[in-house]
């Protein structure tokens, strides 16, 4: 049995504690607090291999675009 000190415990639990409670700020935009992307995901049908889909992309963005796909 592998035996951790209390501190080496304490230390290993602040870092967990760090690393979930930080939000991530990469795509927040000042201009448009409450937009986002939603992304609608509707399974067709199932095949052998996995399934077929229709996958939508709503942009509720005010100052972003979304690239066409292809």
């Amino acid at each position: 049995m592998i035996n951790i000190s209390s501190s080496t415990t304490i230390l290993l639990l602040l870092f967990g504690l760090s690393c979930t409670s930080f939000t991530s700020t990469e795509a927040y935009d000042a201009l448009d607090p409450t937009g986002n992307i939603t992304i609608k995901w509707d399974v067709m049908t199932w095949t052998p291999d996995g399934y077929v889909a229709v996958v939508t992309i709503y942009n509720f963005q005010k100052y972003r675009h979304i690239q066409a796909p292809g």
